[in-house]
């Protein structure tokens, strides 16, 4: 077994806590995660020279917590912006560092991003989150493993709807 795969297993058995809701953990501080975030959110819109969104209300969307999902907020790179057909969408979750990026067309499942996204958008997207503290889980096929965790999901859950989706 890869040594990287079962390190980021590893820390998502870690991250597997919550506090008086699930869909966050116990120590969550909304308005460092907001401050972080928006951090984060500047140094990829300069990184990615992001000048136009292809939604009209991103940018109030995207200084905002996403309700009803353990996926705190996510920000978009336009595709043309990063030479592919499809926008990056780049997520991080309400349990710290934890976060994630894929091609908004294959909705998170696609593991060869070498083969749709050149190395140097992958390096500058995995430089800014490390610089803000998050983890990238990669591959995405990670979280898509059956979840085993600590809540007693009784429909088949995987760890990306533990810690990016809808709970």
């Amino acid at each position: 077994m890869n040594e990287h795969a079962e390190n980021l297993r590893q820390l998502l058995r870690t991250a597997d806590s919550w506090g008086p809701r699930l869909d966050r953990p116990g120590r969550f501080d909304y308005h460092e995660s907001v401050a972080r975030f928006e951090r984060l959110a500047g140094r990829l819109e300069a990184e990615f020279n992001v000048t136009e969104w292809t939604d009209p209300d991103e940018t109030a969307r995207r200084r905002s917590h996403i309700q009803d999902t353990v996926t705190f907020d996510y920000f978009e790179i336009p595709g043309k912006t990063v030479r592919t057909q499809s926008d990056v969408r780049i997520r991080v979750s309400n349990f710290f560092p934890l976060a994630m990026y894929h091609l908004v067309e294959y909705q998170g499942i696609y593991d060869n991003m070498e083969e749709h996204l050149g190395s140097q958008a992958r390096r500058d997207i995995e430089n800014a989150l490390t610089e803000f503290g998050y983890v990238a889980i990669k591959p995405n096929s990670l979280l898509f493993e059956p979840y085993d965790g600590l809540i007693p999901f009784h429909d088949g859950a995987t760890w990306f709807r533990r810690f990016f989706g809808y709970i």
